[in-house]
């Protein structure tokens, strides 16, 4: 689905394209749509299509979601390396 030209109008993304966009299955993003993880607008009418969904995806949600995700990587302790000072002492027996 293409970018609307106007800021105020919300772009929707079926399940299919958040699986695509997010390279995961659509039954991944669905069970994220049921935890409640994930925000989607269900359009289907009520009764039994209503159980199985007519989802969409706010691409805001979407992107609401990835940032709520995102892992910023600490960098890794440093050991604790210690310098070994060897110290050299001539030998006072060669001479």
């Amino acid at each position: 689905m293409a970018k609307p030209d106007n800021p105020g109008i919300t772009e929707y993304l079926t399940p299919a394209a958040v699986a695509a966009e997010l390279s995961v299955s659509q039954s991944a993003v669905y069970s994220l749509i049921r935890s409640g993880d994930l925000p989607a607008v269900n359009l289907a009418p009520t009764g039994r299509t209503r159980k199985q969904g007519f989802w969409r995806v706010p691409r805001r949600g979407l992107e609401a979601f990835l940032s709520s995700r995102t892992v910023v990587p600490t960098p890794a302790p440093q050991p604790n390396c210690r310098r070994r000072v060897v110290m050299q002492i001539p030998n006072l027996l060669d001479s």
